[in-house]
């Protein structure tokens, strides 16, 4: 009995030890803290254009404005007005829409593609889809276009009696001779380098289509303000 008690007591002893005996076959050293990376700083981004707060909002950066019911286009360079246009807009059925577009390049001598409409489908000497040259006689668009984000422009090719009308398809319509004018403005406002010998080459060769990228990309703001205050003045214009 003494022996048996014995036994159990060494067995019990034994494999304590074992337990509370440390593994250091697969022990290693603590990885060391990684070293501190340089940081690149990272460049602040631009804020993006929006539309201006409030009615009779004045851009403080270059900007073209568009006022519809007052038919006025108004061209902004750092702030200050350069010039103001008497335009046509669209028909009540193809309005102009408000919002912020953009414009980004000038296309002297544009063609002119047919749209799927019916008031198109009713054109004489056109045909749906149809590519229509520049300088044709059936190319509503004038010497030059201004893209603002598809389908809507700024143009000419407007006859005079059309300025301060219902004159376009959801565009800003004005005479060749405003358009030329707009376009050198837009030009200037921007720092794009063209010349008025080479613009004058661009529209004698009616039929070659010219594209010149303006250095600064230019937020064009169609408003809907039929109460403004103008050069001074307050103008209360009819609901289109």
């Amino acid at each position: 009995m003494k022996r048996s008690l014995f036994i159990l007591l060494l067995s019990v002893f034994l494999v304590g030890c074992v337990m509370e005996r440390p593994n250091t076959s697969n022990t290693s050293p603590p990885p060391s803290a990684p070293s501190p990376q340089p940081t690149t700083p990272v460049a602040k981004a631009e804020p993006s254009p929006a539309i201006l707060p409030g009615p009779n909002a004045i851009p403080t950066d270059t900007r073209v404005v568009v006022n519809i019911p007052a038919y006025r286009m108004d061209i902004f360079a750092d702030g200050s007005l350069i010039k103001s246009y008497k335009v046509g807009i669209g028909t009540p059925e193809f309005p102009l829409p408000t919002g912020l577009r953009k414009a980004e390049s000038v296309i002297f001598n544009p063609t002119w593609t047919v749209p799927d409409e019916e008031w198109a489908a009713e054109m004489k000497n056109v045909s749906v889809g149809e590519t229509v040259e520049a300088g044709s006689k059936n190319n509503p668009l004038g010497w030059i276009k201004i893209p603002i984000g598809l389908p809507n422009l700024i143009h000419g090719g407007k006859a005079p009696a059309k300025i301060g009308t219902f004159a376009s398809h959801g565009c800003v319509g004005l005479t060749n001779a405003q358009v030329k004018d707009f376009a050198m403005r837009l030009a200037q406002a921007t720092n794009t380098e063209i010349s008025d010998a080479k613009v004058s080459e661009f529209l004698k060769e009616k039929t070659e289509t010219h594209e010149v990228k303006l250095e600064e990309t230019v937020p064009v703001e169609l408003r809907y303000q039929t109460i403004v205050v103008e050069d001074g003045k307050l103008h209360v214009y009819q609901d289109v």
